[in-house]
């Protein structure tokens, strides 16, 4: 789980995917790159999930904002969706 800083969900709660190194507070855990988790803001509420980084200044980039697994069924309907909206 990665929780924010208060105040830096504001720009994910907007519809922005980028969690900058900056905006994060603390990690619990230890997240390997790649892995899936879920970002909270500074009162506990899940502002989404993503993918993590730690490597990078973009940290996670945040592809839902509801729980639930990033699988393939996930990826499937966002292609879908992105074929379907340039029809």
């Amino acid at each position: 789980r990665v929780v924010l800083v208060k105040g830096r969900a504001r720009p994910l709660w907007a519809g922005h995917s980028a969690v900058y190194e900056g905006a994060i507070d603390r990690v619990e855990g230890s997240p390997a790159d790649g892995d899936e988790v879920d970002v909270l803001d500074d009162r506990a509420r899940l502002v989404g999930r993503g993918v993590w980084n730690g490597a990078s200044v973009v940290r996670v980039c945040v592809l839902r904002s509801t729980a639930g697994p990033l699988d393939a069924a996930f990826f499937e309907r966002r292609v879908r969706r992105a074929v379907e909206l340039r029809l």
